[in-house]
């Protein structure tokens, strides 16, 4: 059993601040639950990707640019520079995988932080080739 990326949370994390929180909390349930059908243990997906979903706006509340008058729901992602996607992701995509891991694992061990982490890296790489290719920062 080795570490693996998770494609599915670029789009979990890079989806709209604006949105209702509702929306991504169905989102990430729904497409937590369908990996998890592929990957067992069922529903481990589906947990880790609803709090990822519930630590994102807590994240981008306390990481957010400090300009005077911004509001987390006017924050693009496409304005923000490659250090604070950085930033932005790989706190939250090692705390996903932690937690999946030591859940499919049932426990802490060595091994399962070690494919927490493993699994983090290669995730954050994917996601930060997606922003490098679809996301052109434009000037604020």
């Amino acid at each position: 059993d080795l570490a693996a990326p998770h494609v599915f949370l670029t789009y979990l994390l890079y989806l709209p601040l604006g949105w209702p929180k509702w929306i991504g909390y169905l989102l990430a349930f729904v497409m937590g639950h369908l990996v998890s059908i592929f990957a067992p243990p069922y529903g481990a997906h589906a947990f880790t990707a609803v709090l990822l979903m519930g630590l994102r706006q807590i994240w981008v509340e306390l990481i957010k640019p400090q300009v005077s008058g911004s509001d987390v729901d006017e924050l693009k992602f496409e304005t923000q520079s490659f250090g604070w996607q950085l930033f932005y992701a790989a706190p939250l995509l090692l705390v996903y995988e932690l937690t999946y891991h030591i859940l499919s694992d049932f426990g802490v061990t060595f091994q399962s932080l070690l494919k927490g982490v493993g699994s983090a890296a290669y995730t954050l790489a994917f996601l930060l080739v997606f922003f490098i290719l679809f996301y052109k920062r434009t000037e604020k």
